[in-house]
């Protein structure tokens, strides 16, 4: 038996400003914002490294289930236009581990914008893609 966990073990949850998003998600791809940097110095005969981290970024398709991705959106475009701030979103990831282990991945205060909507013909489902990133990250495990 393999102990590698596969989607199926992976629940996504958004929720924005208290509601939460109706979405079945298709993929998930989280990226850490990472850097090494090195300095070199006159006389040192190594390099000095310095770790820099700048959030994350995620990104996820998912397929429409009702309109509350279309009113997350009108929201988005209407603060916009009156020059507020973004709308805040929670993202989990819930993860069960083989060994019964659980553990949520939540980034808190996350921006997400929605990239765009497709449907390829009358019996395709209508599919949203999304982008967004977060300065933290959380780990809580059960």
């Amino acid at each position: 038996m393999s102990f590698r966990t596969r989607g199926q073990e992976n629940t996504i949850t958004i929720r924005v400003e208290g509601k939460e998003l109706v979405l079945q998600s298709e993929d998930f791809t989280i990226t850490v914002n990472n850097e090494v940097m090195k300095t070199d110095f006159m006389g040192e005969t190594a390099s000095d490294l310095d770790y820099m981290h700048d959030g994350y970024d995620f990104s996820f398709s998912a397929h429409e289930a009702d309109d509350s991705v279309l009113q997350f959106v009108a929201e988005s475009d209407r603060r916009d236009g009156l020059g507020l701030a973004p709308q805040l979103c929670s993202v989990s990831v819930a993860t069960l581990f083989r060994d019964g282990r659980r553990a949520v991945q939540v980034f808190p205060a996350a921006i997400m914008i929605v990239k765009d909507r497709s449907f390829g013909g009358r019996k395709e489902y209508t599919k949203y893609s999304f982008e967004g990133s977060a300065k933290q990250m959380a780990i809580l495990t059960l």
